[in-house]
């Protein structure tokens, strides 16, 4: 029998939570042998409605009169679909899905979590929603018992991205663009978007050239009055450049699906900037991806699910950025909370790819062939994959049998946290890899997931969010894993030595659950490599029942592109005057920034600190630089930072707790030696495997 489904949500208006609801719909009716359907359409802000005279729209519209006949006749629905905000979902059904873009941000507000455990399921359209939804935790005290409690999703949560659209027939779109090179941005004028800043950031990168940028925009009725807002306020900032020769256009209003897929092919609209502070999904990027078009984008949130291939590679002008506090003026009720965090593009960045990306069109050069990465969009993320994925979800089946022969868990990967040295090195293991592999985040892992994928090999790197049960049922499992110790995870604070400064008192690693279950993973592991020597004797001594022939030391992993741009650094600064001294500036005590700053100063050595830089620019820095002094408080395993300075000439002032510090490979005179054992870790963590 056909369930009688429920579909709410705002499917006739021009936004982008109505553009969510025409997808389940039309993921619906292509099981109509399942589904009876049936509508309740909301508004959504002020957003336009959508004014159609088509097929689609005359099958909607019956079937909204069958759902008022149906309600006022006492009918009853076998489950709903949502599709909203979540602190808006309600019980309408005996099974109620709530479906949401999900959250730009870090985390989402107490009252979603509320609501989504109020649900039997949820789907947002990307990974990164369905991540800050389960990583969000909100602390409590009971108003009875005084009891300290957590608030936290368990409601099962699944990403179901958007499918690719094709088009027959495409309209001719005559924009009048002066030159034949154009920049694209299509953004809201609010400030999430970053609309601003990037006309400011073209503008001045693109001052005195013929080169165009076209803002395809509205506000929210597209109406006359909103073309004029928008109109003068984007004057106002071109003003400021009054003798500028690049040019702004302002698109504004509603275009079909087929007139914005002509925009995204128009041969003068050469590719897409976009820098918003988080997306959900970021369908325009998508769409301009799809449609052939290169783009330059921030790299975090939504944007990722198809910004980066099934191998962890770049299909795109990555622009860096850094993780700030959402700030007071938008914090926005129930939606965006001061406690969370978004990404802000480093403008450098921004201006330097854009500049990148003109220069390589130019010479048909582009790092990726766009038009061959839109095919394989085009696959992957097929109108039939998402309908039954959708329909999979809606069902609640099983969905989580995993096309891949190797599975990497990690609680972050070097695309969702760049600067992170375990995090290069695994990515440096996953573009080694041979076979076909997918990347997990460690908060979405689950016993079904391990149990539907047992035929496949695991390899876990950090693994901190992992809890003592699902680490349990991973021993207890019938998988063949491996395990990349990049730091202390059978502590409390994932170090020993922190341990010791927050607490006062040594940390019982034998007595602690933490540490017999670490025990136990690690001696059932096939085998678990570590960072370097140091580090895996203080496990042997630490946990001291520990199967000493699964152990063996891996060492930090770098790229084979990092060998050359060292060699390259090398020839170009090799007669520099060197003079000055480097110390890595950082928040983490740990780090021991402050006693290094000491000894410089004790030394009466010249030194620069260093902050938020790219890793290029460190890497230039520390070419030309005398030395580095790093003198870390607490265990650091294998440090970058310090493999990276003495391969380019730097003098060396570090501690004990540098972990490789006494290792034949590091502190022989002879580079060559510990270049040849840097490139030698890959193959050999692979014959481990037995790839």
């Amino acid at each position: 029998m056909k369930k009688k489904v429920l579909l709410k949500g705002p499917l006739l208006t021009r936004s982008g939570y109505g553009e969510q609801t025409m997808f389940a719909l039309r993921a619906l009716k292509s099981r109509e042998d399942l589904f009876d359907i049936y509508i309740q359409p909301i508004t959504w802000g002020s957003c336009s409605w959508i004014i159609d005279d088509t097929e689609d729209r005359k099958w909607i519209d019956k079937t909204i009169e069958k759902t008022i006949h149906y309600i006022q006749g006492g009918g009853k629905f076998d489950m709903s679909v949502q599709v909203t905000i979540p602190n808006e979902w309600q019980k309408l059904a005996p099974v109620n899905i709530g479906y949401t873009a999900g959250i730009e941000t870090t985390r989402v507000h107490h009252s979603w979590i509320q609501k989504g455990n109020d649900m039997d399921r949820i789907i947002t359209v990307g990974n990164h929603g369905k991540v800050s939804f389960e990583t969000t935790v909100w602390n409590y005290k009971h108003p009875e018992t005084n009891q300290n409690l957590e608030l936290r999703l368990s409601t099962p949560i699944v990403a179901v991205n958007y499918p690719v659209k094709v088009f027959d027939d495409l309209p001719n779109l005559d924009l009048n663009l002066d030159y034949d090179f154009n920049f694209l941005v299509v953004a809201q004028s609010g400030p999430r978007k970053n609309l601003a800043n990037t006309i400011k950031w073209f503008v001045e990168e693109f001052h005195n050239e013929e080169v165009g940028l076209v803002v395809k925009s509205n506000i929210s009725k597209n109406c006359l009055m909103d073309r004029r807002k928008l109109f003068w306020d984007l004057k106002r900032r071109v003003d400021q450049y009054p003798d500028k020769k690049c040019k702004i256009y302002l698109l504004h209003g509603d275009m079909t699906n087929e007139e914005m897929h002509s925009l995204y092919v128009h041969p003068k609209i050469k590719a897409l900037a976009a820098f918003p502070h988080g997306e959900g999904f970021g369908l325009p990027i998508f769409e301009a991806a799809y449609s052939g078009l290169p783009v330059i984008a921030t790299g975090w949130s939504g944007q990722l699910d198809f910004l980066v291939d099934e191998k962890g590679r770049d299909k795109f002008y990555n622009a860096a950025f850094d993780l700030q506090q959402v700030p007071d003026e938008v914090v926005w009720e129930n939606i965006l909370i001061k406690e969370s965090m978004w990404a802000v593009t480093r403008e450098q960045s921004a201006r330097s790819l854009m500049r990148k990306c003109y220069i390589d069109t130019l010479k048909d050069d582009l790092p990726y062939d766009p038009k061959e990465y839109a095919q394989d969009l085009s696959e992957r993320f097929s109108d039939k994959s998402a309908n039954e994925k959708f329909v999979a979800a809606v069902l609640g089946q099983d969905i989580s049998k995993i096309d891949a022969d190797y599975i990497f868990v990690s609680d972050m990967f070097a695309d969702q946290y760049n600067i992170g040295g375990a995090e290069l090195s695994l990515q440096t293991l996953i573009d080694s890899c041979d076979g076909k592999y997918k990347k997990i985040n460690s908060t979405v892992l689950s016993e079904s997931l391990i149990e539907n994928n047992n035929d496949k090999v695991w390899i876990f790197g950090n693994i901190a969010n992992l809890s003592n049960e699902l680490i349990d049922t991973v021993i207890n499992s019938d998988i063949k894993y491996y395990f990349i110790e990049f730091d202390y995870k059978y502590c409390e604070y994932r170090n020993p030595v922190l341990y010791k400064f927050l607490e006062d008192e040594e940390c019982d690693y034998t007595e602690t659950e933490r540490g017999k279950t670490i025990t136990n993973f690690i001696n059932n592991s096939s085998q678990t490599f570590f960072m370097s020597e140091g580090q895996m004797l203080t496990f042997i001594n630490d946990l001291k029942t520990l199967n000493d022939d699964k152990l063996c030391v891996l060492s930090s992993m770098f790229q084979d592109e990092f060998f050359e741009k060292i060699n390259n650094l090398n020839t170009e600064n090799k007669d520099s005057d060197r003079t000055k001294w480097i110390v890595l500036g950082s928040r983490s005590w740990v780090k021991g920034a402050k006693e290094s700053e000491k000894w410089c100063k004790d030394h009466n050595v010249e030194y620069e600190v260093i902050n938020n830089i790219s890793h290029d620019e460190l890497l230039k820095k520390l070419s030309t630089s005398k030395g580095i002094c790093f003198k870390p408080t607490g265990l650091d395993t294998c440090p970058r930072f310090v493999i990276e300075a003495k391969l380019l000439g730097c003098e060396l002032e570090l501690n004990d707790n540098v972990q490789h510090l006494n290792e034949d490979w590091f502190k022989t005179d002879d580079i060559s030696t510990t270049l040849n054992y840097l490139r030698s870790r890959k193959q050999f963590f692979w014959s481990k495997i037995g790839q």
